[in-house]
């Protein structure tokens, strides 16, 4: 099972994330961006999915671009994306759909993923990572 928690960090949050696979990961880093920003939303069945592909130089950079290019989306679609799909993920690579929903309040306003304290790795055959978010 997938898990997320949120931890106070100056002006920021500090997003710890656990995944049964690397896919799992990333939506799940994607969930809980969504859920810091506008608590639980639930998308429609029949929004249409946003198609999100990037490249990285390595995992961690992909990772804080993964999550910035979801807060990108956010700001321009005036949609939160609470119902994501990773179709192919690798080290360096990620193509996923994402649907999102207008939510109807913003509880935290999610600036940018940062570099600090960022890590991606497998511990105990989880995938685990951690992410400051400047909100």
């Amino acid at each position: 099972m997938s898990s997320h928690a949120f931890d106070e960090h100056r002006s920021e949050v500090l997003l710890r994330i656990e995944g049964e696979s690397l896919g799992a990961l990333f939506e799940e880093a994607a969930r809980a961006l969504c859920e810091l920003t506008a608590g639980n939303v639930h998308a429609p069945g029949d929004a249409s999915p946003v198609r999100v592909e990037l490249r990285a130089k390595d995992l961690d950079a992909l990772f804080a671009d993964w999550l910035n290019e979801l807060i990108y989306l956010s700001e321009t679609r005036k949609e939160v994306f609470p119902e994501v799909h990773v179709d192919r993920i690798t080290h360096r690579e990620i193509v996923a759909r994402a649907s999102g929903v207008e939510p109807t309040v913003i509880r935290t306003p999610v600036k940018a993923a940062t570099m600090h304290d960022l890590h991606v790795r497998v511990e105990d055959s989880r995938w685990k990572a951690a992410i400051v978010l400047d909100v």
